[in-house]
């Protein structure tokens, strides 16, 4: 076909007349704050970055910010402005979260800020911080990952965020020891595999697996006995997982500017299948009573509030939303949106499904359209779709995003079913013997009776006790067997 011509980047246009007509339609924001939101969408996104590491490392970095750039940066001019120096998002927590307003392009190029431009190449390369933007920051925040937990990060690629899930895994052990969870991150492509490798190399942690799998079909993954045999079906389930799905990314609009020229409303459609399977799967990789978040950087509610609401309304009451209101207080959000329409390639906008004309030979409605409109409303108001958080790029100079947090509160599939009532039948039977215990207490034997001898008895720390208390084998030798 006919070569395009070059655009610069100063040039490209930054709207789309479709996508103002379809989100003013949404009512995302009032119609008054509607223009400052596209406002915001056209501006080019300051500079964010996160510092990494162990804690004390990371509190090194911190005051090595504080005490000698920020100050330098206060007496510094370019072009005879005065800037504005580096400064911590304020929802972010021990602030290891970090906002620059000049654009990482200006940064780079700028003579008076090499030295601090020169500090932040030199402490990604080596792992002590991470340039991502402040909204993917959110999503692993929400996890409330524990040394304990086994994380699956389902969609991982570039891997920032996978990165915050390791840290979160590390943060509350102590330094020379191993937790004893993992973290899994996987990528259905295979190329972005391999750079999930390199960047994870950066962390030096013993507790990440990479994975190459399609995240709708992510296989079960199942525990051995002693010998290295399948133990049955005893099927690896997950305490944390993490679901940042493929997506439009049309809130990424002032870092990928091209998003404005390529944005179509069917995007959202074809998307959505794959969006809800990914989620799907991950319900039944998860623990009962564990926690996952779902996140896009787009703000169609075809691939946010849609995907959620279907999904939970599929699995019927085996999933709720949880109430996060309270976490991050400084991180400002709207709720989820309980309405929307729905635009097909005319341009027109469709209140349900019905609605959608059928030309005499039938066409005109594809079968998964329907899932793409909202539930009835009384089955909306039972889902708590307003628990869902939308991040919008004026509130506080950031990308746009959208968040769910998600429990599983009962078994889903048939052999998870099955194990939690060999569970409670275990616990019952267990109970029943306390209480028949109780009711018919033993008489006392004579040696029970009598004084306790100390002949033989090992003293607290001996060498003797130790030989008795059963061995445990901590995280590096754990390590060590699995090698």
């Amino acid at each position: 076909g006919e070569r395009q011509s070059y655009k610069r980047f100063e040039d490209l246009r930054r709207d789309n007349d479709n996508f103002r007509k379809y989100y003013m339609a949404q009512k995302i924001v009032s119609d008054s704050e509607f223009p400052e939101l596209m406002e915001s969408m056209r501006s080019v996104l300051p500079t964010n970055f996160r510092i990494t590491g162990s804690r004390q490392q990371a509190i090194d970095i911190r005051e090595q910010i504080v005490n000698e750039f920020v100050p330098f940066i206060k007496e510094t001019s370019v072009d005879g402005a005065e800037i504005e120096p580096p400064h911590p998002l304020e929802w972010y927590p021990n602030n290891f979260g970090w906002q620059f307003m000049i654009p990482r392009v200006a940064l780079k190029k700028s003579k008076e800020l090499s030295k601090f431009h020169s500090f932040l190449v030199t402490e990604t390369e080596v792992g002590n911080i991470s340039r991502q933007e402040a909204v993917s920051m959110v999503p692993p925040l929400f996890l409330d990952v524990q040394p304990s937990h086994y994380v699956l990060d389902m969609c991982a690629a570039p891997g920032s965020k996978t990165a915050q899930l390791i840290e979160a895994l590390h943060s509350d052990v102590e330094a020379g020891r191993t937790p004893e969870g993992l973290v899994i991150a996987n990528d259905a492509d295979y190329k972005r595999a391999c750079m999930l490798v390199h960047q994870m190399n950066r962390l030096n942690s013993p507790n990440i697996i990479v994975t190459n799998h399609s995240g709708e079909r992510f296989p079960n993954i199942y525990r051995q006995d002693a010998e290295g045999k399948r133990a049955g079906r005893d099927i690896v389930q997950f305490d944390r997982i993490l679901c940042d799905v493929p997506c439009s990314g049309d809130g990424t609009t002032r870092k990928n500017v091209r998003v404005w020229e390529k944005w179509r409303p069917d995007d959202a459609h074809a998307l959505n299948p794959i969006q809800s399977k990914i989620l799907q799967r991950a319900a039944y990789l998860l623990k009962t009573g564990g926690r996952m978040v779902y996140s896009t950087c787009s703000l169609n509610p075809i691939e946010n509030e849609a995907v959620v609401a279907h999904v939970l309304d599929h699995f019927e009451g085996a999933l709720r939303l949880v109430d996060v209101s309270d976490h991050l207080p400084a991180l400002k959000r709207r709720p989820g949106l309980a309405t929307w329409k729905v635009m097909t390639r005319d341009g027109a906008l469709h209140d349900d499904y019905e609605s959608i004309p059928v030309d005499d030979a039938g066409n005109g409605r594809r079968k998964f359209m329907e899932k793409l409109f909202p539930l009835s409303p009384d089955r909306m108001q039972g889902l708590h779709i307003e628990r869902c958080m939308r991040i919008y790029s004026h509130m506080q100079n950031t990308g746009g995003f959208f968040v769910a947090v998600l429990e599983k509160v009962a078994p889903i599939s048939v052999d998870e079913r099955r194990k939690a009532a060999a569970e409670e039948a275990a616990a019952a039977a267990i109970e029943a013997g306390c209480a028949e215990g109780a009711a018919n207490p033993a008489p006392k034997r004579l040696a029970d009776q009598a004084e306790p001898s100390d002949a033989g008895a090992a003293e607290p720390g001996s060498d003797a006790a130790d030989a008795k208390r059963p061995k445990i084998a901590s995280g590096e030798e754990r390590s060590e067997r699995a090698e």
